[in-house]
Formats: structure tokens, sequence, C-alpha cells
């Protein structure tokens, strides 16, 4: 397996230096790498959200559908595209996505981390990831049921309030 090198980035999203990922793990880094998130969106309007439903208690969490590292020279936008393409083997470049917005460290996250959204209305492959449970709801009903259960990732919970938490007003949601 070939190594994957990351930019590593200041406070203010600048890139500093490139570096191998092993060596920004071993360096204690990775809240300097960079990350992008996607959430897909049906024609219902509903967020497919996935579960690692073998894993031990506790790793069971709900997720987004691809969560991606940075690569050293992209831009998320294109970490977005290859990674979906990689985890997938769907191109993105002609179907309806686009930029939610960007999380940082303060905001809660573990990285700067650019979230973005894909209108797809189908179950995408899910062959080669950890994921095999799946369920499309509503962005507010997601976020009431995680804040009772406390199911799902912290950065999903993160992402869901700074970008769906308004959707009881919002005929976009």
């Amino acid at each position: 397996m070939k190594d994957i090198f990351v930019d590593i980035v200041d406070e203010h999203d600048e890139v500093i230096y490139a570096i191998s990922l092993a060596r920004a793990v071993e360096n204690g880094l990775l809240k300097q790498i960079r990350m992008v998130k996607l959430f897909i969106k049906n024609y219902d309007k509903e967020l497919l959200l996935c579960r690692n439903a073998l894993a031990k208690k506790g790793d069971d969490l709900f997720d987004v559908p691809l969560t991606a590292i940075v690569h050293v020279g992209e831009s998320y936008e294109e970490a977005l595209i290859r990674s979906v393409y990689e985890v997938f083997n769907i191109d993105m470049i002609e179907l309806p996505y686009h930029a939610l917005g960007k999380l940082s460290t303060e905001d809660g996250m573990d990285c700067f981390t650019e979230v973005f959204e894909l209108t797809f209305n189908e179950l995408p492959d899910f062959s080669q990831t950890k994921f095999n449970d799946f369920f499309w709801e509503k962005p507010l009903d997601v976020i009431t049921q995680l804040s009772k259960t406390g199911e799902g990732e912290k950065a999903l919970s993160i992402c869901l309030k700074n970008f769906y938490f308004d959707c009881q007003n919002n005929l976009s949601c």
C-alpha cells in the first residue's frame, strides 16, 4: 500500500508543509490535517446515515456515508471527488452536490473539515466501507433522535447542528 501524504495546516487552514500520514499520526499532528465529510440526501430530503452494525458496543455509532482525508496538494473538493470515486465508484462531476461549509477545532471537530451534500436517490455501494446498516431520515428527526440516544459520532452531531438545525424553518431541508 502506498504511503498517503497530507498537508499540515496552521490555525487559519493555510498549508505549512507536507508530510506522510503515518508521520502525522506519529507526531500527533492529526488536528492539523484536513478532512471532508459527505451527507447524501435523497429526493424526499432525507439524509442517509450509516452504522457498522457488527462493531462492538460503542464503535457502532451512526455517521455520514463518507469521511475522507484531503491528500497533499488537493483542495477539499478534489478530495471529495477522488474519495467518492474510490469508495463508491461514483463520478460526482455531473451530480448535484455542493459545499455546506467548513468546520474547525473551534467548532468541536478534530481538524479542519469541509462538509458537502450530494443529492442522490440510490444507496451507494458500501462494499468498500465498514458500514452495513443504513437508514434515510429527515434532518430534524435525526437531530432529535441523536440528542436522545447519543448514538452518533461526535462529528456527525456537530455537522447536523451546524448545517441542518434550522430545518424546521427551511424549505430546502
